[in-house]
Formats: C-alpha cells, sequence, structure tokens
C-alpha cells in the first residue's frame, strides 16, 4: 500500500520525467527566448487536497533581483488566501539573467510539491520545494540534475 508521502513523490517524479522531455530544446535556447516562450504561456497552477486549495507562479520581484516562484494556500475552500510566501532564492549573481519556467503543483494530504525549471547554474534544470504540512513550511530546495546523474541538494 502506498502512503501519502510515497503518492507525492510519485507524483512529483512523473511531472519532472514529463518535463525532461522538454530539456533539449528549452536548454539550447537563450534566456531571453525561453522568457518569450513563458511570457506566453501564462498559467497558474493550482492543487486541490480536501478543502485546501494550493497555488504556484512565477513573476517579477524587484527585492528577488528578477524573477521569483510565489505560493499561496487557501484552507477555506478559496475563501480567503495567505501571504504569499517565496520558494524560490533569490539572485545574488546580477550577471546571471535567472529565469524560472514551467511551475508545477501537486497535493496530497497534507503533503504539497512544487516544481519548476531554473537556468541559476548556468544550465537548464529541474527543482523543487516539498511541504509535508500543508504549505506552511517547505524543507529546502532540491535540484534534479540531468547531467550529474544525482540530486544535489
Amino acid at each position: 500500500m502506498i502512503n501519502h508521502q510515497s503518492a507525492i513523490m510519485i507524483s512529483a517524479i512523473a511531472v519532472i520525467a514529463a518535463m525532461m522531455i522538454s530539456v533539449p530544446v528549452a536548454s539550447a535556447l537563450p534566456p531571453t527566448y525561453f522568457r518569450e516562450i513563458l511570457s506566453r504561456t501564462l498559467l497558474l497552477p493550482v492543487a486541490v487536497s480536501g478543502s485546501n486549495i494550493y497555488a504556484a507562479w512565477n513573476n517579477a520581484s524587484v527585492a528577488l533581483h528578477g524573477e521569483g516562484i510565489f505560493f499561496t494556500k487557501s484552507n477555506d475552500s478559496g475563501k480567503t488566501f495567505a501571504k504569499t510566501m517565496v520558494l524560490s532564492p533569490p539572485n545574488t549573481n546580477p550577471k546571471i539573467d535567472v529565469v524560472y519556467g514551467n511551475v508545477t503543483i501537486s497535493a496530497s494530504g497534507s503533503n504539497v510539491v512544487v516544481t519548476w525549471w531554473t537556468n541559476e547554474t548556468g544550465a537548464l534544470n529541474p527543482v523543487m520545494r516539498i511541504s509535508s504540512d500543508g504549505g506552511n513550511t517547505f524543507a529546502n530546495l532540491i535540484r534534479l540534475s540531468s547531467t550529474s546523474g544525482g540530486i544535489n541538494k
């Protein structure tokens, strides 16, 4: 029998596997073209678990020196939403035009997984943040690198 944590990890792995199909095309594009593609597909990824609604998106932020991944949640079926939190690290290298895109979100019980693609290390790679308390807090960023053959935290 699969528990909730296993189910959420399986969902997250399936989402990342689906995203990896587009890696060769996306990583060959300069950041300006990647950003242009993202700006034409403005979607708000949403996940629902019981009466909880979770949403994540990318947007520009002066405080983050570029783009960031934002998250909010509702525990009352969308009547009210919590204060927005930032899941992505701030851009600390002004020489790199960091791009965050292809945001996805999945939820099961109190587990929430937010995934996205970023070029902050110089190559376009998927990353994720996982919450096991209904989106109140998130564990450290997990970097999934298709070139290193492993997971880097």
